[in-house]
């Protein structure tokens, strides 16, 4: 596979593309593109008409970029480089496990807030992942319980955050609180 970078404006964009991308995908795109570069290459055929990355041109174009990364399969028909397309964007899966993604996105959003957008999750869509996973979530301690008792019902909590210079000083006063049976918990931020 040769990739190729072309100027931008030397490919155009499928005109029979089945697949459409809402302004909430370009947008995600566009945050991809701007976090981590073009990693994978736009396919187009012997003559420019892109294939794969119709999507990726829009984004790019919308951040004025005058270059992108391309595969030129000269050697499928049209018919072949659509049906290759419709197989492509079929398998892409959406189907993950929840649970490790809200932790991943959790570690991500506590380290680093523009990464965390770059992942095309806002605050709104990563909340309702965590709703979805109702007490897997709270279990994963990515979300408290709900309590319904009244306010003067509900047991008061003092909480201390305590930062430590290191992860072996972490470690060490949390043996000691634990061994005190104080409730701890370590923080990671």
């Amino acid at each position: 596979m040769l990739v190729e970078t072309v100027p931008i404006g030397s490919v155009t964009l499928d005109p029979a593309n089945v697949h459409k991308h809402s302004a909430k995908n370009i947008e995600a795109i566009k945050g991809s593109l701007a976090r981590f570069g073009q990693r994978t290459p736009v396919v187009v055929d012997a003559v420019g008409v892109i294939y794969k990355g119709n999507g990726t041109i829009i984004a790019a174009r919308a951040l004025n970029w005058t270059e992108i990364k391309v595969v030129r399969y000269a050697d499928m028909t049209p018919a072949e480089l659509t049906a290759y397309a419709i197989a492509d964007n079929a398998t892409q899966s959406q189907d993950y496990d929840d649970l490790a993604l809200a932790r991943t996105l959790d570690s991500i959003k506590r380290t680093d807030e523009t990464l965390f957008a770059a992942t095309s999750y806002d605050d709104a869509r990563f909340d309702e992942l965590i709703r979805s996973l109702g007490d897997e979530a709270i279990q994963a301690g990515l979300a408290q319980p709900v309590v319904d008792a009244p306010l003067h019902a509900i047991a008061p909590r003092w909480d201390v955050l305590v930062i430590c210079k290191s992860e072996q000083e972490q470690r060490e006063l949390l043996e000691r609180l634990s061994s005190e049976n104080r409730e701890c918990r370590a923080l990671i931020a």
